[in-house]
């Protein structure tokens, strides 16, 4: 009689312990990502996004789930990879770079998401405002009007032989276009001619940097975009070889051997990210979290 409730009680237990697991394999919560870089350069910051969500108490496989995409710089994917990832039934995307952010509110916005490296969001219409960005989509900027013109006023002062820039810009890139406007303003006023080359190909970027100028009265610009991060090693080369004095907009650049950057710390931006992620999960709305500047610069 005992022999037999004492498995009857171990049924229970073992139903018990089958039901908790589905129930916490059901209670996953659904993380996609969504990037126009290519995987290999996000990995640091991705390691720092999922880290600090470690600490927070999520992990992957236990009570969170993850999905990715990454364009590799090629736009076109983009959209494509937002079917994909929508079917995964998100509870909140990370969208990584104005360009995935434009596609999905293109897409009509229908998830909220949380980006990270987009430049003046306000005046390109993905949110309303910083404080208050509204709709579906909030999250970390990473550069400002302030920090592109210094990089000119730095270029000058190591260089003040230099006539010209060369600004490579991603075709098609928003905020790339604005960045190229207001370094045109600035190098108006340090006497400099600017040469903005908006590529899409490596072809193109080392076309615009050879040129016709003499290279030792030139200097590059080069600014954010997943363009610039997938041919990273072949720009910082081929600056090198032709003796051009470089500024670059991420560490990983000066790392792999460019010259020198002056920006944000990519890696806190997404630690930053993860607690706001965690704030959606737990039913906070996007459109009420205001969107934050870089907390901190590098040089």
């Amino acid at each position: 009689m005992r022999r037999r409730a004492l498995l009857a009680g171990l049924g229970v237990v073992s139903l018990v312990t089958v039901v908790r697991r589905a129930e916490s394999a059901d209670q996953r919560r659904v993380v996609a990502i969504m990037s126009g870089f290519a995987e290999p350069e996000m990995r640091v910051p991705l390691q720092a996004f999922r880290a600090k969500l470690r600490e927070l108490g999520w992990t992957e496989g236990h009570n969170m789930t993850f999905h990715s995409r990454f364009a590799g710089g090629d736009y076109r994917l983009l959209e494509g990879q937002l079917h994909e990832l929508l079917a995964a039934k998100p509870d909140v995307m990370v969208a990584m770079g104005t360009p995935a952010l434009s596609t999905i509110k293109k897409a009509g916005c229908n998830v909220s998401v949380v980006f990270t490296l987009v430049s003046d969001p306000v005046e390109q219409g993905l949110v309303e405002s910083f404080a208050s960005p509204g709709g579906c989509a909030t999250g970390f900027t990473n550069f400002d009007f302030a920090i592109i013109g210094k990089w000119v006023e730095i270029l000058k002062e190591i260089s003040p032989q230099a006539q010209q820039i060369v600004v490579i810009s991603a075709e098609g890139n928003a905020a790339n276009r604005r960045f190229s406007d207001f370094i045109q303003i600035k190098g108006r006023e340090l006497g400099l001619d600017i040469k903005t080359a908006a590529v899409q190909h490596l072809s193109a970027i080392l076309e615009a940097m050879e040129g016709s100028a003499d290279p030792l009265r030139k200097a590059l610009v080069v600014l954010p975009s997943s363009v610039a991060v997938v041919h990273a090693r072949q720009i910082i080369d081929r600056a090198a070889r032709l003796g051009m004095p470089a500024m670059y907009p991420f560490r990983s650049f000066v790392t792999d051997g460019g010259l020198m950057y002056y920006g944000l710390d990519v890696t806190d931006s997404y630690r930053r990210a993860a607690e706001y992620v965690l704030l959606v999960l737990r039913g906070s709305k996007p459109g009420d979290l205001p969107v934050k500047p870089p907390q901190s610069l590098n040089s």
